[in-house]
């Protein structure tokens, strides 16, 4: 039966040992540079684990870092000669203490790990459109503000792309990876969909199928 006051006990006193065995492992362990990393560079630098979705925005980030970044980090880590640098455990630090140009890089590039990885706003799923004022409205208007020579103001509505004809088609279209475009959209929807319209319907219908994958469980 585990017991955590005797474990917490055991590991004080391995903390504390000064036996010869274990001056022994840490002579090896310097002589390799240190102990066997079991997290990757990526890891080490951002402080925490890291998913495997999360490669492309990681990629991504350390595009954005300078040549010259890249060469202080590579050199300071040792893994100029590695492919792919960020996600192998095969680091060694050359230096205990970082210095500070390597560690205003690092600083850069969680900088822009946080950026690539903010939620992109979603696209409306409606547009604010101007109608005129009818001939009611106006004669009302008139007879309110009469002598004041101030013009019948237009109406301010939502249009509502879920309310729209044929907007199923379009959304199933783009799921199943079809091109569309905002003559198609005008074309096969009809005199309502005006040139606006189309594509304020095609730019939230693309934020939702993209949130649909970027939600989607990872393949186990």
């Amino acid at each position: 039966m585990f017991d955590s006051s005797r474990a917490k006990t055991a590991g004080s006193q391995g903390g504390k040992s000064r036996s010869a065995a274990k001056k022994r492992a840490a002579r090896n362990n310097g002589r390799a540079g240190g102990r066997q990393p079991t997290r990757t560079l990526a890891e080490r630098l951002l402080g925490r684990k890291v998913r495997e979705s999360e490669r492309k925005t990681i990629a991504e980030a350390y595009g954005d870092l300078f040549e010259r970044e890249k060469n202080q980090l590579e050199t300071h880590f040792r893994v100029k000669a590695l492919n792919d640098p960020l996600h192998t455990e095969q680091w060694r630090q050359a230096n205990r203490k970082v210095p500070k140009d390597v560690q205003y890089a690092i600083n850069r590039f969680k900088l822009a790990v946080r950026y690539h990885s903010r939620p992109l706003k979603q696209p409306k799923s409606y547009i604010v459109e101007s109608q005129p004022c009818s001939a009611a409205r106006r004669a009302a208007w008139e007879v309110k503000h009469r002598g004041s020579g101030l013009p019948c103001p237009p109406i301010r509505q939502k249009v509502h792309f879920e309310q729209m004809p044929h907007i199923e088609i379009f959304e199933w279209e783009l799921r199943r990876g079809a091109t569309l475009t905002v003559e198609d959209i005008m074309k096969i929807g009809g005199s309502r969909w005006t040139k606006r319209r189309a594509e304020g319907a095609l730019a939230w219908l693309r934020g939702k199928s993209d949130q649909a994958s970027d939600q989607a469980p990872e393949p186990k």
